[in-house]
């Protein structure tokens, strides 16, 4: 069974597997979706400065949901 996680909870897991991952670089960064929003407002994640890098995306994005749900 997945952990329940708040939205602000499961971007920050992404973003900390996401500077774990070998091919990062400087500057990406997942956001909330829309940008600047919080709590139950936030319907999903974009990452900043893909840099055309959906893989990383995808790949970064699969392992947590594997492990965290928000709802």
């Amino acid at each position: 069974m997945k952990q329940r996680v708040s939205p602000e909870e499961y971007i920050r897991l992404l973003n900390e597997e996401l500077k774990r991952h070998p091919e990062c670089e400087e500057g990406m960064e997942f956001i909330p979706s829309p940008e600047g929003t919080s709590g139950e407002k936030i319907v999903g994640y974009v990452l900043k400065n893909m840099n055309g890098r959906k893989d990383l995306f995808a790949a970064v994005s699969q392992k947590i949901f594997l492990q965290y749900r928000t709802r």
